[in-house]
Formats: structure tokens, C-alpha cells, sequence
């Protein structure tokens, strides 16, 4: 009899350790709200878990790129509405100028005209989006579309 009351006593430890185990478990899993923890107690779910956080990443990634692209759409339409109506100015005083019948101080305010309108158009192709030029391609700094005029 003693030999099935030890394995008894045994078999009752060790479903009693098991148990103690299991309650210290899932006690820590309520706690910090993760049924993993470490990779030893799901070693499959630990494999989604790592794929799961790498798309996380990812998508987070393409969208700072999509909000980066779109301040840089918005900055770009407005140098380049800009630059159409400086253009036009420029044009506009060019043909009055080169006009039959326009005196020598007409042409002067004309060219004057024509002048400031051109550094419009390097103010304007020097628009910013951020700390990036947005016609300079990758620099990052200034750089003079007309030396002199």
C-alpha cells in the first residue's frame, strides 16, 4: 500500500505544481496584457507577433512618406501657381515694351517691370517645403537661378 499512496501523493504534487504554474501564468498575462511574453511560451504566435510589428512599421513608414508627398504636392502647386503669374507679369511687360509707339521712359518702367518680375521668379523657384527646396531636387540649399540680371 505504501507504494500506491506515495505515487499517489506524487501524481496529487505534481498536478498541484502544475496548476501553481499555470494560475503564475496567466497572472502575468493579465497583468501586463500580453498572453506572450516570452518566446518560449508560443514560439508560433511569437513568428506572427514579429511579422505583425514589421508591417506596423512598414505601413507606418508609407504613411510619413504619403503626408511628406502630399506637403510637398501642395508646396509645389503653390511656387508654381506663383511662377504662372509672375511669368505673365514678365511677358506682359516684355510686349509693351517691344509695342510701336512706347517712349524711351516707357521702356525703361517696362524693363524695371521685367526686372522685378524675374526676382519674383528666382523667389519663387527657391519655394521651401519644410527645410527641402522644392524645385532644388535632393539640396538642401539655395541656389541662385539668375546670377545676374
Amino acid at each position: 500500500m505504501r507504494i500506491g499512496t506515495r505515487a499517489f501523493y506524487d501524481s496529487v504534487a505534481r498536478i498541484l505544481v502544475q496548476g501553481q504554474k499555470d494560475l503564475g501564468g496567466m497572472t502575468v498575462a493579465m497583468s501586463s496584457g500580453k498572453r506572450v511574453s516570452v518566446p518560449s511560451d508560443d514560439p508560433a504566435s511569437c513568428l506572427l507577433i514579429s511579422r505583425a510589428r514589421t508591417e506596423l512599421a512598414l505601413c507606418d513608414s508609407r504613411r510619413r512618406a504619403t503626408v511628406q508627398g502630399q506637403q510637398l504636392a501642395g508646396a509645389t502647386e503653390q511656387g508654381l501657381q506663383k511662377i504662372s503669374g509672375d511669368l505673365g507679369d514678365a511677358i506682359d511687360a516684355a510686349r509693351r515694351a517691344i509695342g510701336s509707339g512706347i517712349s524711351d521712359q516707357g521702356r525703361a518702367a517696362s524693363v524695371a517691370e521685367v526686372r522685378s518680375a524675374i526676382e519674383a521668379l528666382v523667389t519663387a523657384g527657391n519655394t521651401k517645403s519644410g527645410d527641402r527646396f522644392v524645385f532644388g531636387g535632393y539640396s538642401l540649399s539655395p541656389q541662385a537661378l539668375v546670377k545676374q540680371l
